[in-house]
């Protein structure tokens, strides 16, 4: 088994990240893996919730365009590409 490479350890942080980020605005969804902690809430469908949520989005393929997607362990490397 072949040590983690930076690009591993860069894609794990961007995963937890995008979690961490994408389901506060998407409750349903939290609650629907398994996340409870936003349980009650609803999606903000404004213009301003879904802008938030393009956003993310954006930010999100910005950050994992960075990623070196060729030193990635085989795992991740077909987690990185079903993101696009």
């Amino acid at each position: 088994m072949r040590a983690a490479s930076q690009a591993d350890a860069q894609f794990a942080e961007l995963s937890k990240r995008w979690l961490e980020g994408w389901l506060p605005l998407n409750p349903v969804a939290a609650t629907q893996i398994g996340d409870h902690r936003f349980d009650g809430r609803l999606p903000d469908l404004s213009a301003s919730g879904v802008t938030a949520q393009l956003r993310a989005i954006d930010d999100h393929i910005t950050a994992l365009d960075a990623v070196d997607d060729v030193e990635l362990d085989d795992g991740l490397h077909f987690g990185m590409q079903s993101c696009f």
